[in-house]
């Protein structure tokens, strides 16, 4: 820059003299400290950029090791919807086997006989219900005879 302005200053002597020399001295002033400041801002933008570029690849490891952590997850809930699956198949062949043997063992009874043991079945677990409440009351009863007993 400085060999343009030497090359140059012969031409430009007339103006220098005087007024127009102070406007040319500040013009060229004006000149060098734009190309200055210039230079300032363009590093300025760069470690601005270079900054954000740093928090962008920071932010992209986090979200990196959350879509590995995810995938992780979902390939564990895979494994488990096929151990789910097989033990689904496991109950439904043991579910299909009980119903055969129950076919095979109420082969021979009539209607009449799974009505009626289906009937003492029903009076049974009355029963046991009475014996529940029952059992209940007298131990009640029980603990606080007992309470009253003692000294």
């Amino acid at each position: 820059m400085w060999g343009l302005i030497l090359k140059f200053a012969p031409r430009f002597a007339p103006f220098i003299s005087g007024a127009g020399g102070m406007v040319f001295a500040f013009v060229v002033g004006l000149a060098i400290g734009w190309w200055f400041c210039s230079d300032l801002n363009d590093d300025r933008e760069q470690a601005k950029a270079l900054e954000s570029a740093i928090l962008r690849a920071e932010q992209g490891k986090k979200d990196h090791e959350k879509i590995i952590r995810i995938t992780d997850e979902l390939h564990n809930s895979r494994a488990n919807v096929v151990n789910l699956r097989d033990e689904l198949e496991r109950v439904r062949r043991e579910r299909l086997k009980a119903e055969q043997r129950h076919a095979k063992a109420t082969e021979g009874v009539d209607s009449s006989t799974e009505s009626r043991s289906s009937e003492l079945l029903e009076r049974g677990a009355i029963l046991l219900e009475r014996c529940g409440r029952l059992l209940q009351e007298n131990a009640s009863k029980h603990d606080a005879l007992s309470k009253a007993m003692t000294p």
